[in-house]
């Protein structure tokens, strides 16, 4: 199979082929082709979306437009954390839930978690939070965190560097429970670099000075895979309060039990 030209950019893929040699690696698409000759197919395969077009005739090859279903491409291997939402919590409003008292919490040398710059200063630790068990609220707290101050539990940590996440800068540190006095470690964290990995053309951005970096509001957007590069665990260079976790490493969080924070499909994810 031998690529003719190309259509919309990097978007569409143009390929001639002998039919009767098939089509290798898309043996679901032989029955939408005529029999006999050669023949010109054409698939979306950076959208995943259906495309048709009369394409006509051309210097005697016989060409035709084949649909390729979206359900059939694959999808984004990345997900945003969602620490706003518990699965095991049906209605945040009901509860139970626990209140993490992150306006309180004051870190000589770290003034933001969440730029992606290694901190200067040294971080004394444990670093200490304090936070409100509400409605019934019971053991241990968030596993993922990621507000003024920002936290993950150990058994978290051991998963993303048994995964080989090397990008988190750890500080020790412990959450007190005001009603009863209950002591939690866990890993404050410092998620280092920013990856400006969003495909622009298939998001929904919106931006006060035009610059698309650190607070650029999000209403459902797509994962330039070229610039993620296979990255495990990052932040957006776009949006800095947006975190992506590729795939593997999100099934390796659901996989040791880890289900008090939700993963997002990068579509569904407002961040403004």
């Amino acid at each position: 199979m031998s690529a003719a030209r190309d259509l919309r950019g990097a978007a569409f893929a143009l390929f001639a082929t002998d039919f009767a040699a098939g089509l290798p690696g898309f043996p679901d698409l032989a029955a939408d082709l005529p029999a006999g000759g050669a023949f010109l197919v054409v698939f979306d395969a950076a959208m995943g979306r259906d495309y048709t077009a009369d394409l006509g005739s051309r210097s005697g090859v016989r060409l035709a437009c084949v649909r390729y279903p979206a359900r059939a491409m694959p999808g984004s291997p990345y997900f945003v954390l969602d620490y706003f939402t518990n699965p095991l919590v049906p209605d945040p409003e009901v509860g139970p839930f626990l209140e993490i008292h992150e306006e309180d919490v004051s870190v000589d040398g770290a003034d933001a978690w969440q730029t992606g710059d290694r901190f200067d200063a040294e971080i004394a630790t444990p670093i200490e939070i304090e936070a409100t068990p509400h409605h019934g609220y019971t053991g241990p707290p968030h596993d993922y965190f990621d507000g003024a101050i920002a936290f993950m539990s150990p058994r978290l940590v051991e998963v993303l560097r048994a995964e080989g996440v090397d990008n988190l800068d750890l500080y020790a540190a412990v959450i007190t429970y005001r009603t009863t006095g209950e002591r939690h470690p866990v890993f404050a964290f410092n998620l280092i670099g920013l990856v400006a990995a969003v495909d622009t053309k298939r998001s929904k951005l919106s931006s006060a000075d035009g610059d698309n970096t650190i607070d650029t509001g999000i209403a459902g957007f797509a994962v330039d895979l070229a610039k993620a590069g296979d990255r495990r665990l990052f932040r957006l260079a776009e949006n800095s309060l947006t975190v992506l976790a590729h795939a593997r490493i999100k099934d390796a969080i659901r996989a040791a039990g880890i289900d008090t924070f939700a993963f997002v499909e990068p579509e569904h994810w407002t961040q403004l």
